[in-house]
């Protein structure tokens, strides 16, 4: 998916608003439940940078309540 891997580009070029900006539009590109639970874990990351902690706690909060795949958002 072209707009993920974007966001990921934005993300290792520490430019986390931009990053935010692809993977939003890569959440609304597909159904793919996994897909969708990876880019919700970057989006954390980018927003976790952006010291925006309760939209960073909502977003791993919405990724626990639809997938156990990724058990660090525990933390």
């Amino acid at each position: 998916m072209a707009a993920k891997e974007e966001g990921d580009a934005y993300y290792r070029l520490k430019r986390y608003e931009n990053s935010l900006e692809a993977y939003n539009f890569a959440l609304k590109s597909t159904n793919d439940q996994e897909l969708i639970s990876k880019i919700k874990f970057n989006m954390c990351a980018c927003l976790y940078k952006l010291k925006q902690f309760d939209e960073c706690k909502a977003t791993a909060d919405s990724i626990l309540s639809t997938s156990k795949e990724h058990p660090e958002t525990f933390f």
